[in-house]
Parts: structure tokens; C-alpha cells; sequence
């Protein structure tokens, strides 16, 4: 049986609001959150990084 699109995007919202309500409280971020969000903060950093010392993204990500 297929969702609904109205339940797939209401399970997306749940998901974004327990994950907000984790890094709120700060409760043990780094043993619940998944290793990809992980990854994906890093490699954040890294963007950033690039953008504030004026390097391409795709320099820092090549040479991170």
C-alpha cells in the first residue's frame, strides 16, 4: 500500500523536529546523531572554511 504524500511529509517533519529537539537539549549529540549528520556538519565546516579564506568549495572538499 502506498503513503500518502500528506504522511510522508508529516513522518519528514516529525523526523527534522525530534532531531531540532536533540540538538536543543544537547543530549549526547554525538552518539545519537547518525554518522552521515556527522559527516555532513563536517563537511559544513569545511564550506564554510573555504568561503571565509576565499578558496572554491570544491577546492576544500577536494583537499579537506
Amino acid at each position: 500500500m502506498h503513503r500518502d504524500r500528506r504522511d510522508v511529509d508529516a513522518a519528514r517533519r516529525g523526523r527534522i523536529a525530534s532531531r531540532t529537539a536533540r540538538s536543543a537539549t544537547g543530549c549526547c549529540a554525538a552518539t545519537s546523531a547518525a554518522p552521515n549528520a556527522r559527516y555532513a556538519s563536517a563537511e559544513r565546516r569545511v564550506m564554510s572554511a573555504a568561503v571565509s579564506s576565499d578558496r572554491r568549495v570544491s577546492d576544500a572538499l577536494t583537499f579537506a
